[in-house]
């Protein structure tokens, strides 16, 4: 009997990568074979963006002209944008959990992971959904309000990714602060003996409390380096933007945080000419990234999104959006090589992925000089050169420093 063959194209964040990883599972369980010029094909669309967006719909018409006998389900953010007929099923986020099921209907599956293809790093989800309508974000009528995974569920899926050598999880969801049980959450984590490392992908300032920012300071295995959402660091474009929070919030947590772990480190998004956005503004922005001095930061010019409150706000001129993306880049890029450049000629512990590279506990890139496969274990590094982009350094057992 041919078996099924299966293609998985996946847009956007690390909630849908970790979707993803659940349908490769269940399709393989049932003897389904990836393939590219396969019988069923999977698209798990973004549309934080216009652009993301029409990059999962370009792909969607590809597929259609180029494989006319295949199934396609199209799931993932963009779906809305959809028709579905008798070649595209059009899979809802509130059903996503049940696509496989819709391919096999007598059968019923689990919605979770083993292990995660291609990673050292496994991302488990264990939240869905947003309840903060910012002005600009279409996700929570696309994903729908918060909802949180059960601990129990949460804690059996990382025991099997551990029991398959992973050693670092990343908590992922779409708001990850909203989860109900944060807390209790990640102290059961850390009592996971084979468990040396927990990340959270990103939370809101709005979302931390004195609680959670101690107990990072005392769990060893959770990691010192936090991806805190700023988005503007002027208040008058916060509340333009309907964010929960104000700079002495963000602020107020930054300097928590170094002042008791100084090689604790910061990474964020900031969305570069939202609409209202004047000179002033601007620059306020640029002294809080000088200020805070962040590690890494994810850059996104604003994009109007249907649906939104910000989609009726007039737009700043693309020239000005260009021209503060560039200097903005070239601030980050300059404060990271800086941050970088105080751990030369120090030992750090680095969990190797592929290709000799890596990340230290508190997210520093490093690039392996040694020849050895390191791959998936952790390895005390002395750090030898701060490059454009990554540290460079060698393995501290294997050589006489």
């Amino acid at each position: 009997m041919k078996r099924m063959r299966y293609k998985i194209y996946t847009f956007g964040c690390k909630t849908n990568q970790y979707e993803s990883q659940v349908y490769k599972e269940q399709l393989e369980k049932m003897g389904c074979i990836e393939d590219n010029n396969a019988d069923i094909f999977i698209i798990n669309s973004c549309s934080v963006t216009k652009f993301s967006e029409r990059k999962s719909i370009l792909l969607l018409k590809k597929i259609r002209s180029k494989y006319p006998r295949s199934k396609i389900f199209f799931t993932g953010c963009s779906f809305f944008k959809v028709k579905e007929d008798d070649k595209v099923k059009v899979v809802s986020n509130l059903e996503k959990e049940d696509l496989i099921y819709k391919i096999f209907p007598n059968k019923k599956f689990l919605f979770k992971i083993s292990k995660f293809s291609l990673h050292t790093r496994a991302f488990v989800k264990i939240q869905d959904g947003c309840n903060n309508f910012c002005s600009y974000c279409i996700i929570p009528n696309t994903r729908g309000r918060s909802r949180s995974r059960d601990i129990e569920d949460i804690l059996l899926e990382v025991k099997d990714l551990l029991n398959n050598g992973y050693k670092e999880v990343v908590l992922t969801g779409i708001n990850v602060g909203e989860h109900k049980e944060l807390l209790d959450l990640l102290k059961k984590l850390v009592k996971l003996k084979k468990l040396e490392r927990i990340r959270l992908s990103s939370i809101d300032p709005s979302d931390i409390d004195k609680d959670l920012l101690d107990l990072f300071l005392k769990e060893e295995k959770i990691c010192s380096s936090i991806h805190m959402v700023l988005q503007s660091g002027s208040d008058r474009i916060l509340k333009f933007m309907n964010r929960k929070y104000r700079m002495k919030d963000f602020l107020k947590i930054v300097e928590y945080l170094k002042s008791r772990d100084e090689d604790f480190t910061f990474t964020t998004d900031i969305i570069v000419g939202f609409p209202k956005e004047g000179e002033e503004d601007f620059v306020k922005t640029l002294k809080i990234i000088e200020f805070v001095k962040f590690l890494k930061v994810h850059l996104f010019p604003f994009s109007r999104r249907e649906n939104t409150k910000a989609y009726f706000y007039k737009e700043i001129e693309k020239k000005i959006v260009e021209e503060r993306k560039k200097i903005l880049l070239q601030k980050t890029e300059n404060i990271s090589f800086d941050v970088r450049e105080k751990y030369l000629n120090r030992k750090m512990d680095v969990l190797v992925e592929d290709n000799f590279f890596g990340y230290t506990k508190n997210f520093l890139p490093l690039k392996i000089l040694n020849e050895k496969n390191f791959r998936n274990n952790i390895k005390t590094v002395f750090i030898k050169k701060n490059c454009k982009n990554n540290l460079l350094g060698e393995v501290y057992e294997d050589k006489n420093f």
